[in-house]
């Protein structure tokens, strides 16, 4: 199963200098900003802390929803996060603890504390290894931006 973790972003021009940008299905994540640039940043800021908050507190992650039609933009994880938020979920669908994980990779447990800490500085390449174990693959992609 795919996960991407990029996520459309509905934007709406208030007034002249007033942008509102939110996540579909997300409506903790609308933002204001002065700029389409700025609400974006908001908007991407906001997803970023709530992935990394609802991992901290061992909580489901939001799927993307799928495109509308009338969504122009969109906000992606910064890798490292993606790579993270995916080894997270794939360990929450497959039943798989921490502890469980350390014996399979033959690390100790908090090694997979800190993989799964948002803020931890991981290595790519041992994400890749963990998710692999679990039988997933790590793919990079550049969606292109569709154009206004």
């Amino acid at each position: 199963m795919e996960t991407p973790f990029y996520f459309p972003v509905v934007i709406r021009q208030l007034s002249d200098q007033l942008f509102q940008a939110h996540l579909l299905d997300l409506p903790e994540t609308t933002r204001q900003q002065t700029s389409l640039e700025a609400a974006l940043t908001a908007v991407k800021e906001a997803l970023i802390q709530l992935i990394s908050q609802r991992m901290r507190a061992n909580q489901s992650l939001p799927i993307p929803a799928p495109p509308r039609g009338k969504e122009r933009h969109w906000v992606a994880l910064p890798l490292l996060l993606a790579a993270k938020a995916m080894l997270y979920q794939t360990m929450r669908q497959q039943g798989i603890s921490k502890t469980a994980l350390a014996k399979r990779l033959d690390h100790d447990e908090k090694e997979i504390r800190r993989l799964l800490d948002p803020a931890h500085p991981s290595k790519i390449a041992r994400l890749e290894h963990a998710l692999a174990v679990l039988g997933r693959q790590l793919i990079v992609a550049m969606p292109r931006q569709p154009s206004p």
